[in-house]
């Protein structure tokens, strides 16, 4: 399920960066290589809200902020 899960933000951050190749105005974002054995995805919507996905090995960590919570100005 991760490698499914990895494949299908990888397939994203690809389109995106195909349909707009300026990083700053990307919604998706993958490095394969974030950190030695690390993987990262993100998103940014540009409205405040954003996620972010950690892999290292079979452990994964999320984190997502929204302006709906109200940690975003």
């Amino acid at each position: 399920m991760i490698n499914q899960l990895k494949n299908k933000l990888k397939q994203l951050a690809l389109l995106n960066a195909i349909i707009e190749p300026e990083w700053e105005y990307r919604y998706f974002s993958y490095n394969s290589e974030w950190s030695g054995d690390e993987e990262m995805a993100s998103l940014r919507d540009s409205c405040g809200g954003e996620w972010f996905i950690w892999f290292s090995g079979d452990l994964v960590g999320f984190k997502c902020t929204s302006p709906v919570d109200g940690l975003v100005d």
